[in-house]
C-alpha cells in the first residue's frame, strides 16, 4: 500500500469496519468522523497541509500530540471531548496497522499512549 492511500483507508474504515465488522452506532461514528474532520482543520490552519496531501508520515513526529493541544487550547475542549477525539485516532490505527502494516506501523506506534484525566470540581 502506498502512503497515499490513507484516504480510502480512512473511508473503508468509516463505511465499513466501523458499521459492519465493530458494529458501533451512527452517533459513533459521527462522533470519530468528526474527530477526523478536525483533525484535518489543525492540519490545513496550523500545517498548512490540505487533506488529500495527509499521509501516515505526516502523522508522525508529535502531530497528534499538537492536534489534542490544539483541541484544547484552540477549541476549548475538554479533557472527555479531547479523549474521544483521540480514541477515535488509535481505533482507526489498530484498524490501519491490520490493513497496511508496513505503512500505518511507525503511526501506530508513535500515538499518544495516555489519556488526559478530567478536572473534577
Amino acid at each position: 500500500m502506498k502512503t497515499k492511500e490513507l484516504i480510502p483507508l480512512l473511508s473503508e474504515y468509516f463505511t465499513t469496519w466501523l458499521p459492519d465488522v465493530k458494529g458501533f452506532s451512527k452517533n459513533t461514528i459521527t462522533a470519530y468522523q468528526y474527530a477526523f474532520q478536525l483533525l484535518f482543520e489543525f492540519l490545513h490552519e496550523v500545517k498548512g497541509i490540505t487533506f488529500e496531501k495527509v499521509t501516515f508520515s505526516i502523522l508522525l513526529n508529535g502531530v497528534i500530540t499538537e492536534y489534542l493541544a490544539w483541541l484544547e487550547l484552540k477549541r476549548k475542549c475538554g479533557a472527555v471531548t479531547r479523549n474521544l477525539r483521540r480514541s477515535a485516532i488509535v481505533s482507526f490505527a489498530k484498524f490501519a496497522v491490520k490493513k497496511a502494516f508496513k505503512e500505518s506501523l511507525a503511526f501506530f506506534r508513535k500515538l499518544p499512549v495516555f489519556l488526559k484525566k478530567r478536572l473534577r470540581k
